[in-house]
């Protein structure tokens, strides 16, 4: 199976688009599922998140061979472009540091509130804690992150959020299709 995260029903649109999903009413979090794919929809922050996948990874847990990726938008430095498509492996949270198994060498800070303030790196609000309950459960994981604003919140609105990631679907889709032969039967 892959297992995909999104913080926003606003970031699941486009992928719902994408694949034959159906929400799975008996789930203990909000669920799609497709032929091989979970899509999990965390809501906002790191304490969402956690729980939210959490809860997922003990109402289906993973096999060895699954792979798992968070899929977003997040600020970035005016040295990206507003819809760069980002494919992260480097996590950092405070003083703590995540690597995930990847040729990319992109740095992602995760922050506990929207940033307005200018950042070195991209920033988010939900990876660090995401990855560091996946990364012990995936043979693969994946960060994506679409670049939504530079470092103004107000700008990531909801009307401009799906016309953006439109264009890390196809990324996600690369992945899916590398990763395809981790579905179950």
């Amino acid at each position: 199976m892959i297992y995909i995260s999104v913080a926003f029903k606003e970031e699941a649109k486009p992928l719902l688009q994408q694949w034959q999903f159906q929400r799975d009413k008996n789930a203990p979090c909000t669920i799609y599922a497709a032929k091989h794919i979970y899509l999990l929809i965390t809501q906002m922050g790191q304490e969402n998140a956690k729980r939210a996948l959490e809860a997922l990874l003990c109402y289906r847990p993973p096999q060895p061979q699954d792979c798992f990726i968070n899929f977003g938008i997040c600020a970035a430095p005016v040295s990206y472009a507003i819809g760069e498509v980002l494919r992260c492996n480097h996590l950092i949270y405070r003083r703590q540091s995540l690597r995930l198994d990847s040729k990319n060498t992109c740095i992602l800070q995760t922050h506990d509130a929207p940033c307005d303030t200018e950042q070195p790196h991209a920033v988010d609000m939900e990876s660090f804690a995401l990855f560091q309950k996946a990364l012990p459960r995936f043979a693969r994981c994946y960060c994506i992150k679409v670049v939504s604003d530079h470092f103004q919140p107000q700008a990531a609105s909801t009307r401009t959020m799906a016309a953006l990631l439109h264009r890390g679907v196809s990324t996600l889709k690369e992945i899916v299709h590398e990763n395809s032969h981790c579905h179950r039967s």
